[in-house]
């Protein structure tokens, strides 16, 4: 098969540990809607034996009500689901504790609750909440908008805008929800938002089509009672307009949170509707299994080696030719047709800046300051990077700059941070940022030297943990470890060999924090995700099922080209 498959393999060999379980995640679930559940499965059972902590299980929830419907889970989530419904229980005791006035005898019962064997009946509840949860969720018809109203709405107890029940509609009622969905979602969806992929919008149409279906779905073998009225949308006529909405915001996860759809789903309704190409699926499915093992099996591939001045020509040619760096840009004032670069700095004016800071500057970021002493906000994909500060602008972080010293150190990843030690105050016992080279600064975003002490610190920290024998942390957290120091240093050698770290810092309501092995290692990875699309369907947050049409494709009759409502 000659084309390409809708995801980059170098890009999964080579990203980092989180990009690869974002993307291999989502790959789990649309090739699960696409109702090839068993390698959804494997998928699953493979991320979770490398590193039962990867911190994306959150996206799997939905495949929780496919697992439940089969009878058959991948390895470790229903153990996951388990340890969900034991943390339930828990935060009931603690909450029930706090209650004063709470007889003891209704304590005691809570604390036996707390402590009885959780059964794959309770896991059946926990499954059929969520679903519960997610449908009350969707978009329906004169919801409130805003979050201060929708605040209101929730302690007032009103019921406005709340989608009924499915299980209690009558066919007639049926008829006039969906006629209702389907009207609002047309009147969302006016000329100039017709290819909209993003933002409310896009969501709200996303739910509402889910909405539809679902309700469909009750009353799937039920036309002959609708005798007088008009005839619902059918099941397959819905499917198809949400076949071809799936690169919209949220489409691919709200259709994974319908327990209904799962069962046309999982027979490969969809694939169906959208008239893929078997052949091409199979063959996408293979080399996508390949990619995840090849990954979890020899671990994060290392580029081809380049010098700062290589990174940085890559950087600036990406920042000056990627479409997307103009739309990214507004707030740095970027301009496509000046260059990146400034004037080098001079030996002399390194080392009096080093004597000026008292330390040492790493060896790589001595070498960028001789190529240009300081570089313009460079394109990494979504946004600009704060631009790196000349020699004249560098600085160590203050004494009363607490807000940036006092926080916690996310290396060798932020995923260890849930696992981490905690002290008796119930705060993280970890590594702290402490006084760190501020080498850029923009708005809320900061760009950091960690010095070595700190790193020293973090390696004895990790060090203890993988040798202690305690029940504190289980081999799966270990394993964890091991995996986040190899992904963030390429080894365990070169974790020992870190001399002076990079760190990218956002403070605000999204605040994220991103650490690098190296000042250099963060150019590479500015250089790599500024790489104009090369096509990778994941990466792009689009749906790969598109690329898997066949070739005499009778799914014009589903539009995926043309005016998404036109054919109904």
């Amino acid at each position: 098969m000659s084309a390409l498959p809708p995801f980059s393999r170098t890009k999964a060999l080579q990203c980092q540990q989180s990009d690869f379980y974002y993307m291999a995640t989502r790959m789990a679930l649309q090739f699960a809607i696409l109702g090839q559940t068993q390698l959804a499965r494997r998928i699953v059972s493979k991320l979770n034996d490398y590193d039962y902590f990867h911190g994306h299980h959150v996206a799997l929830l939905p495949l929780h009500l496919l697992w439940m419907q089969q009878g058959m889970w991948p390895e470790g989530e229903e153990e996951r689901a388990r340890e969900s419904i034991m943390e339930d229980r828990k935060r009931q005791t603690e909450k029930a504790g706090e209650q004063e006035e709470q007889e003891r005898a209704g304590n005691h019962a809570r604390i036996e609750t707390q402590g009885r064997p959780v059964t794959r009946s309770d896991v059946k509840i926990k499954v059929e909440k969520l679903a519960s949860d997610w449908a009350k969720s969707w978009y329906w018809p004169d919801r409130l908008r805003t979050p201060l109203e929708e605040l209101h709405w929730r302690k007032s107890n009103k019921t406005k805008g709340i989608a009924p029940d499915p299980s209690t509609m009558t066919p007639s009622e049926a008829h006039a929800a969906i006629q209702e969905i389907m009207t609002a979602v047309k009147n969302m969806e006016p000329k100039e938002h017709k290819y909209v992929q993003t933002g409310v919008v896009a969501m709200d149409v996303s739910s509402a089509l889910v909405n539809a279906l679902d309700i469909r779905l009750r009353f799937e073998w039920q036309d002959d009672h609708l005798e007088g009225i008009e005839r619902l949308p059918t099941v397959d006529e819905i499917l198809a307009m949400i076949a071809k909405n799936l690169n919209s915001n949220q489409q691919v996860e709200t259709l994974a949170q319908s327990q209904r759809a799962w069962r046309i789903l999982s027979r490969g309704a969809l694939a169906e509707i959208l008239d893929i190409d078997a052949k091409k699926l199979g063959a996408y499915a293979k080399e996508a299994e390949q990619i995840i093992d090849e990954r979890l099996t020899n671990g994060r591939q290392q580029p081809a080696e380049s010098t700062v001045l290589e990174i940085l020509q890559k950087i600036d040619r990406n920042s000056r030719t990627n479409p997307k760096a103009e739309r990214g840009s507004s707030s740095l004032h970027f301009d496509s047709d000046k260059t990146l670069f400034r004037d080098p700095a001079t030996a002399q004016q390194i080392k009096e800046t080093e004597r000026s800071l008292g330390t040492q500057l790493p060896a790589d970021y001595k070498e960028f300051l001789s190529v240009t002493n300081g570089f313009g906000p460079a394109f990494s994909g979504i946004i600009l990077e704060p631009p790196l500060s000349p020699l004249s602008d560098i600085r160590w972080l203050k004494d009363d700059e607490d807000y940036f010293t006092d926080l916690y150190l996310d290396m060798p990843g932020r995923v260890f941070m849930s696992i981490r030690p905690r002290g008796f105050d119930g705060e993280p016992d970890w590594t702290k940022v402490g006084k760190a080279v501020q080498v850029g600064s923009e708005d809320i975003f900061e760009l950091w030297l960690i010095r070595p002490r700190v790193v020293e610190d973090v390696k004895t920290r990790v060090n203890l943990i993988l040798n202690r024998e305690d029940n504190d942390y289980d081999e799966k957290a270990k394993a964890s470890l091991r995996h986040m120091v190899e992904d963030f240093a390429g080894s365990w050698e070169e974790f020992l060999a870190l001399d002076w770290a990079f760190l990218t810092w956002a403070s605000g309501g999204m605040a994220s924090m991103q650490a690098y092995p190296s000042f250099k290692a963060y150019l590479m990875h500015v250089a790599e995700n500024g790489v104009k699309d090369d096509g990778d369907a994941l990466s792009e947050r689009n749906f790969i099922g598109y690329s898997m049409l066949r070739a005499d494709s009778t799914s014009r009759r589903v539009g995926i080209h043309d005016d998404r409502w036109q054919q109904l």
